[in-house]
């Protein structure tokens, strides 16, 4: 299996775009519409990278960043 990249996005176009120019090279993309989504597929897949929208309407790419840091230290 190959690079694995969990995309938050609430655009769908974003997600086509970003898997037309990974799929070459053998990375495995796991696309999420919203923040609530984030943290469960995070959990499953493990990704290598996470690629956040800055701007989704009431929550920004930067507040998921924290939710994300904080379950990472709680799971440690």
């Amino acid at each position: 299996m190959g690079f694995k990249i969990l995309l938050m996005d609430d655009e769908p176009l974003y997600k086509d775009l970003i898997e037309e120019v990974l799929s070459p090279h053998e990375m495995v993309l796991n696309y999420v519409s919203n923040p609530k989504e984030l943290k469960n597929n995070c959990e499953k897949f493990k990704p290598d990278l996470i690629l956040l929208d800055w701007n989704m309407g009431p929550v920004s790419g930067i507040d998921v960043l924290h939710q994300i840091r904080m379950c990472t230290k709680m799971s440690k």
